[in-house]
């Protein structure tokens, strides 16, 4: 999340006006976002657990 964030602010004076805003609120809500990762990779795991299949196979 950060290279994005990282990148984007690179960016900025080079590109569409509208990356600031997008760099801005990715900033802000970088917690929540990562908190669903967290979330679906449990989801994951519980799924590959029940068809008895390693959850570091599942690649989305």
């Amino acid at each position: 999340m950060n290279f994005i964030i990282e990148e984007l602010q690179l960016r900025e004076s080079k590109a569409h006006k509208g990356i600031k805003a997008l760099r801005i609120a990715l900033f802000h809500q970088k917690s929540d976002l990562l908190a669903f990762a967290e979330v679906l990779d449990q989801k994951l795991k519980e799924i590959a657990h029940a068809f008895q299949t390693p959850h570091n196979t599942l690649v989305l």
